[in-house]
């Protein structure tokens, strides 16, 4: 299931991607070109994306593809300009990618099997621009609603908060009674980094990732929440209904391999998005401050205790 989508913020195919996914209400963002730079002006900031160090506009399309799990390319009658290039960066990276003609007929169901299939959760969409392919903006605009129809049900939405409602309910009752009996059997789920241990909460579905700790007012002091994930990633983080400050530590093979300290709880909008500089298997938060206090730094011993 698709958890986030991405694109570069031009004008045609990126904007329209950009615009269904928010009105999906599901999560977007992605690289854009220094100064924010389009063929029409500025982006507008009502588009969450970050701006890459270089205005060259390959960077940009390269490190979509790159912060992605696969490229949705729709193309018009010619591919070339950014287009070619993200077919290129995709191929050369292993990354999956389904080119889509903007002119032809289009399947959703068979786009969301190859999502499935492809394990696909963070959706990088790339195209012509308005002026390379004039309604290239309608037709994307059109392919991704119908793509993520079933995020926009309202019974699915419905169901999907009731479910974390009911997930939050339990997590308060049943959470600190098993840490009771886990912390008295020596097997309570820790992260141990150097010679700190560190009791979390383990996040293993999309829903518990995608909640976090959004919504709560505090986090136990000297203990975490660690999100597990399948196979390494540049998984990012964003601070949505946070009411208070963390460290951000992502971890891969028994290490630190990068980590943001003090991101604030209110930073502004649109909200930025913390994206690591090496991929990750997992990440530990824990309250701002925490890991300075212990000295942690990049490279640093980690060991998972009690955690499958």
């Amino acid at each position: 299931m698709i958890e986030k989508l991405v694109s570069g913020g031009q004008t045609g195919v990126d904007r329209g991607a950009l615009d269904a996914a928010q009105s999906a209400e599901i999560e977007c963002g992605g690289w854009c070109p220094k100064g924010r730079s389009a063929e029409d002006g500025a982006i507008d900031p009502r588009y969450p994306l970050d701006e890459t160090p270089s205005k060259d506009a390959a960077q940009r399309t390269e490190w979509n593809v790159r912060d992605s799990d696969g490229s949705l390319i729709l193309v018009g009658e010619k591919t070339v300009g950014g287009t070619a290039h993200t077919l290129r960066v995709a191929e050369r990276l292993g990354r999956p990618c389904r080119v889509v003609e903007l002119d032809g007929e289009v399947d959703p169901d068979a786009i969301r099997r190859w999502i499935r299939d492809h394990h696909i959760r963070v959706l990088n969409v790339a195209g012509p621009r308005e002026s390379e392919r004039p309604g290239s903006y309608a037709a994307s605009q059109s392919i991704v609603s119908a793509l993520l129809e079933r995020e926009q049900s309202v019974g699915r939405k419905r169901g999907r908060w009731l479910r974390a409602a009911a997930a939050m309910l339990a997590i308060a009752v049943l959470v600190p009674i098993a840490y009771s009996v886990l912390r008295a059997e020596g097997s309570a789920p820790a992260v141990v980094i150097r010679d700190i241990t560190v009791p979390v909460e383990v996040m293993r579905t999309a829903e518990e990732k995608r909640q976090g700790l959004s919504g709560r007012m505090s986090l136990e002091a000297n203990s975490g929440m660690l999100f597990l994930y399948d196979a390494p990633g540049y998984y990012a983080f964003w601070m949505p209904d946070m009411h208070f400050d963390i460290d951000i530590l992502w971890l891969r093979e028994g290490k630190i391999v990068d980590l943001r300290t003090q991101v604030p709880h209110d930073p502004g909008t649109p909200l930025p998005t913390y994206r690591p500089r090496a991929p990750a298997d997992s990440v530990l938060e824990v309250n701002a401050g925490f890991s300075a206090s212990h000295g942690w730094s990049i490279g640093d011993p980690v060991r998972l205790r009690g955690i499958d």
